[in-house]
């Protein structure tokens, strides 16, 4: 079939997710035996569901008002069609919500069940019925379910998607971690994170207002060259009294990364400008606290007799990970180890 369906239905508070998969599709994926609508509601495929829920489950990502939702399973069913094709339904349920304004849910099981594969999409909400389809290489909908929106709300959900953001993104925790694992007086330090600081605030924000754009994989690889140069250059250098400069130029990449994940949630129209500052303010917040962490090894490593076997080790790990990203985000190999 190469197709699924989903349903996608509020229901006073509550949000109602339903994916339907012909049987013929799920065997393909899963390697289940074959089995008809009686046999697999009889319980052909009891052991079965089991994985295959967890699956659903994970490769469903849904955001109301931009933060995440977890999506709670409640039953499956079992259905058959007037030409005889057989179709199980995955229902789930989100917790109560209140006030919601947006809705952002990603499907990621296109790899899985190929690139023709399709999800043809209805969403219910209220009187207004609205359709989608999504496939490899559009595999998000967005849809606003209210006018009003709280500025208030809306600025702190930023901050806490930059805070998110930041600790979910080992990619730039080891690029901050490389660029000060050479430690140094605190001054330069200093100078060091304000220059990423101040310069991936203006990609961010050019990018995410539209005037500036650069392609998504170009990006993701130039950020994982980025990670790699700079464990490399630990090798060598002397001094990090200059490196604010190659950290600005660095940080106007990463700020097109960011700008990427805003957009792939969907950026408000109202209270746009407030939005990206309050992001930026987030992804600032939480550096701070991963550079507080960091800092008190750092100078402790760095007044000890193994400093130069600690920066050397730590920067050949983070130089893997840099190089190992850049071969699968450039040249699409399947070589990460992360």
């Amino acid at each position: 079939m190469y197709t699924c369906y989903t349903g996608i239905t509020m229901r006073g508070d509550t949000l109602h997710l339903e994916l339907i998969f012909d049987t013929t599709d799920l065997q393909r994926v899963f390697g289940l035996a074959g089995a008809d609508s009686q046999a697999i509601a009889a319980g052909a495929w009891a052991q079965d569901f089991v994985r295959m829920i967890d699956y659903m489950q994970s490769r469903i990502e849904v955001r109301v008002d931009y933060l995440p939702l977890q999506m709670g399973f409640i039953d499956h069913a079992v259905s058959r069609d007037g030409q005889g094709n057989v179709f199980v339904h995955f229902r789930f349920r989100s917790p109560p919500l209140k006030n919601a304004t947006a809705l952002n849910a990603k499907f990621l099981f296109f790899d899985d069940f190929g690139e023709r594969f399709k999800n043809l999409i209805k969403v219910v909400h209220g009187e207004q019925l609205h359709q989608y389809v999504t496939f490899a290489d559009l595999p998000t909908i967005r849809l606003q379910l209210g006018d009003e929106v709280d500025l208030g709300r809306q600025i702190v959900t930023f901050i806490r998607l930059g805070i998110e953001h930041i600790f979910i993104g080992i990619d730039h925790i080891l690029f901050l971690f490389g660029l000060l694992v050479l430690g140094g007086r605190f001054w330069h330090l200093v100078k060091i994170v304000t220059s990423f600081t101040v310069a991936h605030s203006l990609t961010l924000i050019l990018a995410a207002l539209g005037w500036v754009n650069l392609p998504v994989k170009l990006v993701e690889s130039a950020i994982a060259l980025s990670i790699a140069y700079v464990a490399a250059e630990n090798f060598i250098a002397k001094s990090i009294d200059r490196r604010w400069l190659l950290t600005g130029f660095f940080g106007l990449v990463h700020g097109f990364g960011f700008a990427n994940v805003l957009q792939e949630l969907g950026l408000p129209s109202r209270g746009l400008v407030s939005s990206l500052l309050a992001f930026n303010l987030g992804v600032e917040l939480g550096q701070v606290v991963i550079v507080a962490l960091f800092l008190p090894m750092l100078w402790f490593i760095n007044r000890s007799a193994h400093r130069t076997a600690f920066v050397w080790t730590t920067s050949a790990i983070i130089f893997l990970f840099g190089i190992t990203w850049f071969l699968e985000r450039a040249f699409n190999l399947p070589v990460a180890i992360i």
